[in-house]
């Protein structure tokens, strides 16, 4: 029998449903995104017979919502995420077929425990999250050989940047509208401070770094002494390496 990978996302302008979205679109999902009006969510499970559905507080009537969808046949797997400081005033019961999770939403145990409860093999669960690890680790071993240091404020907003690069398809032109406000948005500091504070950290680390390990990641041109990345080409070439080297390690492994 065929498992059913519908999973049906309500309000994905929350910067933590966006990266879980992301996550289990990586994974095979099929990912059905919507706002948070809780009419437009009831409609879109009506309509797609989703194994899951996440909203936040922000759909009103929450309760009345999830009464309906517990009325639906096959019954979903309800997710409903309440900010930290309303977590324990939530009227809401948690049961087989609800959970109630807080923020911050930790996407990456979510991803895996939803893989789970829809029947993916534990092997397939824990090779995402060692992959999301190794993603992790790498991105900041590379980021460690051109002197990128987490002295930095920019230091973790790159290191994230570039992780959103190697997950999903990003050009040069997606960053001022798509990339930096999410960064934003996960680490509560403006747009402009995200931009800023990634380009002084590339450029005090390209001054100091090795030109040996800048000519290995960013080819001849960081032989030219009048060339500088621009924040997109570090990212987007960062990326590209990344992800070469470790779907050889994938392949190598197998």
């Amino acid at each position: 029998m065929e498992v059913n990978q519908k999973i049906i996302i309500g309000g994905t302008e929350n910067s933590s449903l966006k990266k879980l979205s992301q996550l289990l679109s990586n994974e095979g999902m099929q990912i059905i995104e919507t706002n948070s009006n809780s009419l437009e969510i009831l409609f879109e499970v009506m309509e797609n017979k989703p194994a899951a559905v996440f909203f936040t507080s922000e759909t009103s009537q929450p309760e009345k919502l999830i009464e309906k969808l517990l009325k639906i046949n096959p019954k979903p797997l309800v997710n409903y995420i309440v900010q930290e400081d309303s977590f324990f005033q939530s009227g809401i019961k948690p049961d087989k077929n609800v959970t109630v999770l807080k923020e911050p939403l930790n996407a990456d145990n979510v991803a895996c425990s939803i893989i789970g409860h829809l029947g993916r093999k534990e092997a397939d669960i824990k090779n995402a999250a060692e992959y999301l690890s190794r993603l992790h680790n790498y991105v900041s071993e590379i980021l460690s050989r051109l002197c990128v240091t987490p002295n930095y404020n920019g230091f973790i907003y790159l290191r994230e940047a570039i992780k959103m690069a190697v997950l999903e398809p990003v050009n040069t032109r997606s960053f001022s509208k798509c990339v930096y406000p999410r960064i934003s948005q996960k680490f509560q500091s403006s747009t402009a401070s995200i931009e800023r504070n990634i380009r002084t950290v590339i450029q005090k680390g390209w001054q100091r770094a090795p030109l040996s390990d800048k000519a290995d990641i960013f080819g001849t041109c960081a032989a030219r002494s009048e060339w500088h990345p621009t924040n997109g080409e570090f990212i987007l070439i960062i990326a590209d390496k990344v992800n070469w080297e470790m779907n050889n390690l994938s392949k190598v492994a197998n």
